[in-house]
């Protein structure tokens, strides 16, 4: 496939490496500094098994150097995703797929409301990684993870108990092949929407309430005053989504708790640290992000506009 990543961070230098040690034909789109240091080295990938590099097939701050191509996956984080989305007309033709894979659930309609719904393969990422250093990342806690919506935003949004309805759109499977040949372990979500709610229970969660908290999950979950304020988050995601025609179960819920009780106990969240070093953080696009939904949709969130409360301010002041 001919694919073009947007965004060098941590998830799309290393989902970049992936694709291109499985045999497709990659172009990145990354800022000025990451330019010069792909076209030089390549993308030096770092993980558990050692080291690999990897050398797209081009690399350019310019979409319109590309032109169109089979598959777009955006790969930056909320606070860049309109900018970065600004210029991907260039790489748009009539059969282009884009995939998403941004925390929160906003960004497949923002991009859809750019390029058409049919162009839109929502998504989601499982991945532990960050840049050492321009075109440098490295990668660590196991095997990364790639939900794909079976079908484009625009298709008709399928029965999930019916079992033949709606198969995956070509486009789809073979974005999800091209990920597997990879390394990256890669699954056609049929309600993806689900998937994504029940994602950002986990982030809204785990971020908002280590960072109102300002401390590490270990400690949150086992202080039982702060674990409450989890279950409560938990709780206050699943109103919206419910508001909003997406059901999480019990056991979507309790999945989520589960993997916030088997994350590191010394783990932050990308968030968190953002947040405590001054940095752009997603804070508003997600926690933030959650209140808009909870107010459109008139159900009460009162630990959620808490946390925006406190880490508004310290947005406000540049640092926790």
């Amino acid at each position: 496939m001919r694919i073009a990543i947007i965004g060098t961070g941590g998830v799309g230098a290393h989902f970049g490496s992936c694709l291109i040690r499985g045999g497709e034909e990659v172009h990145l789109v990354t800022t000025p500094r990451h330019v010069e240091a792909i076209r030089g080295g390549g993308v030096v990938d770092l993980t558990d098994e050692g080291e690999a590099r990897a050398h797209p097939a081009s690399v350019t701050s310019d979409p319109g150097d590309i032109g169109p191509v089979d598959a777009v996956v955006v790969a930056v984080k909320l606070y860049q995703f309109e900018d970065a989305t600004g210029r991907i007309g260039p790489l748009i033709g009539p059969g282009t797929v884009a995939l998403t894979l941004q925390n929160g659930v906003t960004a497949p309609g923002m991009l859809g409301r750019r390029i058409g719904a049919d162009h839109v393969l929502p998504g989601t990422a499982n991945i532990v990684a960050w840049l050492e250093g321009p075109g440098r990342v490295r990668q660590t806690g196991g095997r990364p993870a790639v939900a794909i919506a079976a079908r484009p935003l625009g298709s008709p949004r399928p029965d999930p108990r019916d079992r033949q309805a709606g198969g995956a759109d070509p486009r789809a499977q073979a974005l999800a092949d091209a990920f597997a040949r990879g390394g990256v372990s890669a699954r056609l979500a049929r309600d993806i929407d689900r998937a994504l709610w029940e994602k950002f229970a986990l982030i809204c969660t785990m971020g908002g309430v280590n960072a109102l908290a300002h401390a590490t999950t270990g400690e949150v979950r086992s202080f039982p005053p702060t674990r409450r304020l989890m279950e409560q988050s938990l709780a206050e995601v699943r109103a919206v989504a419910t508001a909003r025609g997406v059901a999480l179960t019990d056991e979507d819920c309790a999945r989520v708790l589960a993997q916030l009780d088997a994350v590191q106990a010394g783990s932050t969240t990308s968030m968190q640290r953002d947040l405590e070093q001054g940095r752009p953080s997603e804070f508003d696009a997600l926690n933030g992000a959650l209140v808009a939904l909870a107010d459109e949709s008139g159900v009460d969130v009162p630990l959620q506009r808490v946390i925006c409360a406190v880490l508004g301010l310290h947005t406000h002041r540049g640092h926790v």
